[in-house]
């Protein structure tokens, strides 16, 4: 099969055409290495072995266009690229060099995602327990990362926070007492907190009963 053209595409990828008409996306260094130059005829193990560095480069250029979006765990990344129908051998030889070039890092992934979900959300830890682990994380990682991000106290402020301003919801839809503190419990409880932390504010919120605060 003989190269047509060769084609710089940027500083680190070049662009080759084959007399087949095929076009193949390789990087600068490994046309460098293989020592490839228009006229050449190259034999069918260097084309197939091109043929899987074009594929490896669209499936690169996909994690990147993932991961500029937002950060993902190694899992979550491997199957959004399996859903593109990519070759499943190709795909881990590219997660493993994304995480080599710490372009995917699972537990700098759980941290910030523990982080966001704490602040922004004010979500409990079971939940982001639940979360994590449908995005592949170990759990013993998830814990890790839990004990070290989650503050107790904190964790109780957020609960308290969402509950004022949920038992203040509840009480202008008409509930009574009774159903207003299974209702605040349940949804605490679906925010991911515990039944110690959830049980504690309940009981605060139904003795101060005070909502001048909630916005």
């Amino acid at each position: 099969m003989v190269i047509l053209k060769i084609v710089s595409k940027n500083e680190k990828n070049v662009v080759v055409t084959l007399e087949d008409g095929s076009v193949l996306f390789l990087s600068t260094e490994l046309v460098y290495q293989t020592g490839l130059r228009k006229g050449d005829d190259i034999s069918e193990e260097l084309r197939i072995q091109l043929i899987e560095e074009n594929q490896k480069y669209f499936i690169k250029q996909k994690s990147f266009d993932y991961l500029s979006r937002r950060l993902h765990s190694t899992q979550e990344l491997k199957t959004k690229l399996m859903q593109k129908k990519y070759d499943k051998r190709l795909i881990q030889i590219v997660l493993d060099e994304l995480e080599e070039k710490k372009y995917l890092n699972d537990a700098d992934f759980a941290e910030k995602f523990i982080t966001e979900r704490i602040y922004f959300k004010k979500s409990g830890s079971q939940k982001i327990k639940s979360e994590l682990l449908k995005k592949g994380i170990p759990l013993s990682l998830i814990e890790e990362k839990l004990h070290m991000v989650v503050d107790e106290n904190e964790s109780y402020e957020n609960a308290l926070s969402i509950g004022k301003k949920k038992m203040a919801s509840l009480i202008k839809r008409g509930f009574d007492d009774k159903r207003t503190r299974l209702k605040l419990f349940a949804y605490l409880v679906s925010k991911g907190y515990d039944f110690d932390t959830t049980k504690q504010v309940c009981n605060a919120l139904f003795k101060a009963d005070q909502f001048d605060d909630v916005e």
